[in-house]
């Protein structure tokens, strides 16, 4: 497994963007270089000119969408609503206007640009023929960078298609809880406020786990004091999953998550229950609903390593689907990093892509730096000894007396299957009384 890690950050002198190159094996010596500024139509975030940046325009026409609207629910109000067939029209030109805006600007031929990306090509094309895991890290602080679908560019889908690009937030200066392996995956399933959302699937994707050895707690638009009092159980959770409607402040740097019909809440206001949690073993955070940056970043700031949000609200099939496909390939032992890309894979296959332009590019995971020098996937939750013990303890036996009654069923089973001796018979033989036949 091999990290590739590129740090990008403003340097206010030069008005570009500062970038160093580092790769986990040490083929890379820090290479350092400049990246020039973000193109003001590339810009994600509406600026204060008039004209609106192609990737601020692909955003206002997916917006369009009915799926879309209903997912976000009140939180965007178009000044002028289309059909699907015009939005589906606008937002695929607008989206394949960011793919081309995304090449020019990182495909500059800047002189202090062009060193970094060449090792990049370099250095891809020899990982192409390894069959080593690659991750690659964006480290920044610079919201626009986070919202832009990095995996567009061509250098990425040319040289290494499979490459799947994790963002890291707010560093937690907390100290990065270990995996407590139990029996069983611990799962904790919350559904918030949901209407216009259809439920019922999303329960199946997650009931379906229990048949993956997850013992699955699910919480249906509980209560504040209901969802407090589960997250500081002292058992703990390793998955933490919500489904609902959920946003973020325009800055990324907070977000809210609906519980029900009255209660919105935000992370600051459950920080300690959810860092009751992550004390207790929590190791990723699922937001399969709208816009979650926001909860990802105060999340990593309590010390959660690990979160999947989507950037934007998506529409609730494309929600499922990708849930679905996720645990499909996690629960099989895919690594985090390649569950996601295989899943966004078949969104694209599925045609989703076509109906909703973009919307591939939602799914976004999010990691503290310190989790990537190993792996995470499945079984790393499950301790099999503390499985065999649970197996054993409803049969109120020691292992000890499991082997003998083992043993004994083995005698017993062999015993009874030796054939009887066998019974005579006459034979029809007839006796005149001089002797006895039998």
């Amino acid at each position: 497994m091999i990290v590739i890690k590129v740090i990008v950050f403003w340097d206010q002198g030069t008005n570009r963007f500062r970038v160093r190159l580092t790769q986990s094996d040490g083929q890379i010596n820090s290479l350092d270089g400049y990246l020039p500024a973000l193109p003001d139509h590339l810009r994600p975030l509406q600026s204060q000119d008039k004209n609106p940046s192609s990737y601020h325009q692909w955003r206002s026409s997916y917006h369009q969408f009915e799926a879309v609207r209903r997912a976000a629910k009140t939180r965007i109000n178009p000044q002028q609503i289309i059909t699907d067939f015009e939005a589906r029209e606008i937002s695929s030109q607008h989206k394949q206007s960011v793919i081309e805006s995304l090449n020019q600007w990182l495909n500059s031929h800047d002189r202090d640009w062009q060193p970094i990306r060449d090792e990049l090509i370099a250095v891809l094309s020899h990982l192409q023929k390894s069959r080593q895991e690659v991750r690659l890290f964006l480290d920044t602080e610079d919201l626009q960078l986070r919202r832009l679908p990095w995996q567009e560019w061509d250098l990425l889908q040319t040289r290494f298609p499979q490459a799947e690009v994790a963002i890291r937030l707010q560093t937690s200066r907390r100290r990065i809880q270990p995996i407590h392996p139990d029996s069983q995956v611990k799962v904790l399933a919350v559904i918030g406020k949901s209407d216009g959302i259809n439920t019922q699937f999303y329960l199946e994707v997650v009931k379906g786990l229990t048949l993956k050895n997850a013992d699955v707690t699910v919480l249906e638009q509980p209560t504040r004091e209901q969802l407090s009092q589960v997250l500081r159980q002292e058992d703990g959770y390793h998955i933490f999953l919500f489904a609902g409607h959920s946003s973020s402040h325009p800055e990324g740097s907070i977000g809210w998550i609906e519980l029900n019909d009255r209660d919105s809440i935000s992370i600051e206001e459950f920080k300690s229950s959810f860092r009751k949690a992550i004390q207790h073993g929590l190791q990723l955070a699922i937001f399969n609903s709208c816009d979650g940056l926001g909860l990802a970043n105060q999340l990593a700031e309590l010390g959660l390593p690990r979160s999947i949000v989507m950037r934007e609200p998506i529409p609730d099939e494309v929600a499922v689907k990708f849930l679905m496909y996720f645990f499909q390939e996690f629960t099989q032992n895919q690594s985090l990093f390649h569950s996601i890309h295989l899943s966004r894979e078949r969104l694209i296959e599925l045609g989703f892509e076509k109906s909703y332009p973009g919307v591939s590019w939602l799914p976004t995971l999010c990691v503290q730096e310190v989790t990537l020098s190993t792996p995470l996937n499945w079984n790393h939750f499950i301790n099999r000894k503390a499985r065999y013990k649970a197996w054993l303890k409803p049969l109120s036996i020691t292992p000890s007396l499991a082997i003998i009654a083992i043993f004994a069923s083995i005698l017993y089973h062999l015993i009874s299957r030796t054939p009887n001796p066998p019974t005579p018979t006459l034979n029809n033989q007839l006796s005149s009384g001089e002797k006895l036949l039998v």
